[in-house]
């Protein structure tokens, strides 16, 4: 019996609220391979989110997501026939995993892991005034097989990995970055360091959002490119929007602008002759307060 049918008969009679959740037992792995055997205690944990089922194994660590489709527990029992009758298996966004040997930067108490992280890993982010803490808040990790730098992306809970970028800090004959998306997922990753409401600021990157938000405490979202989709520009309608993309962009900064303003949007761009990254918190604050007051 598959995990989205052990799943939705387990739930037929649990419609909570957001953020209840309940245990079953994970007998097998997507993979066919035993997850928990028959004397080791349920481990895979249900939680009920806004449109569906959030689903994530403690023990094997395979996570997924199950869509809202039905509305009560009739329903629910009518499409649980289709399933048993027809075959029928509704559609599954499974969530990406980390890579294998996904190493923390640093330990729980902020000191620095040094087993099989090179010290290139740690460097590059101390080169941006990343701190330890820093890379203990947002997980930042290592993967020795990919030879990059990996930041998760997760749910704004903390409960599902949503994707990650990998950036290479050695070898750079090849691409730098990296981003991972669940499978079959065609939708813009984004990532949002949340801060105070009703501002925005756009940059391109990931430690420029972390950099920004930190010495400014203003919500900052990394493009990860110098595009903005249709969804994010609906999201920002209401806000007061800020792009500060790096010093080359300076047009695309412009345009999109130009283009947000058309849409009604409040926007402004902020221009500087380096990337966000490069200035220390002091900088940050004056070039955001030069910019607020113009």
């Amino acid at each position: 019996m598959s995990i989205k049918t052990i799943i939705l008969k387990a739930v037929k009679s649990k419609f909570n609220t957001k953020g209840d959740s309940f245990r079953i037992k994970h007998e097998f792995k997507m993979d066919g391979s035993i997850c928990t055997e028959a004397h080791k205690d349920p481990a895979l944990t249900v939680t009920r989110d806004t449109n569906g089922w959030v689903w994530h194994c403690h023990r094997c660590s395979e996570s997924g997501f199950i869509g809202d489709m039905f509305v009560d527990s009739e329903t629910t029992l009518k499409k649980l026939d289709q399933i048993k009758e027809k075959g029928f298996i509704p559609k599954v966004t499974y969530i990406c995993k980390l890579p294998d040997d996904f190493t923390p930067l640093v330990n729980e108490n902020h000191t620095l892991n040094n087993d099989n992280v090179p010290f290139e890993a740690h460097s590059w982010l101390w080169k941006y005034n990343i701190t330890e803490a820093d890379m203990c808040e947002f997980g930042f990790g290592w993967s020795e097989k990919c030879q990059m730098v990996i930041l998760p992306f997760h749910s704004s809970d903390k409960r599902v990995l949503r994707g990650w970028i990998g950036r290479k800090v050695m070898d750079t004959s090849s691409s730098k970055y990296h981003i991972q998306k669940p499978k079959g997922n065609k939708d813009r990753l984004y990532f949002t360091v949340n801060g105070v409401e009703g501002k925005t600021i756009l940059v391109e990157d990931c430690i420029s959002a972390i950099r920004v938000n930190k010495a400014i405490e203003v919500t900052t979202v990394a493009l990860l490119t110098t595009s903005i989709d249709e969804s994010l520009t609906r999201k920002l309608r209401g806000e007061e929007v800020y792009i500060w993309l790096d010093a080359d962009a300076l047009a695309k900064s412009v345009a999109m602008v130009t283009r947000l303003r058309q849409l009604g949007i409040n926007a402004k761009h902020i221009y500087t002759s380096k990337d966000p990254k490069c200035y220390n918190s002091v900088a940050i604050k004056e070039l955001w307060k030069e910019c607020i007051d113009d």
